[in-house]
């Protein structure tokens, strides 16, 4: 079992990010919810709940990070996970 968390996340991208979207796959099979966030906090996912990934099984994480035309070079984020196995 498996579970993907926010840990924290900081930047100076408020008004230039519209949203970031953390999925798990297992090939093109979505695994548990998404996380997203988005500056302020409204409507924010912080969790894929537990999931089950079995024996020998590949999975992936996809980042969907979308900015405002107005962000610049000197706009970031830092996201920190957390990953929590147990069995």
């Amino acid at each position: 079992n498996l579970t993907l968390k926010l840990d924290s996340w900081t930047g100076n991208s408020s008004t230039v990010l519209y949203y970031i979207n953390i999925t798990m796959y297992d090939g093109t099979t979505k695994k548990g919810d998404t996380i997203y966030l988005v500056p302020g906090g409204s409507g924010q996912v912080e969790t894929s709940g537990q999931q089950t990934i079995p024996l020998s099984a590949t999975w992936r994480v996809q980042w969907d990070i979308y900015w405002k035309g107005t962000a610049t070079g000197t706009d970031s984020v830092t996201v920190k996970l957390k990953l929590e196995v147990s069995s």
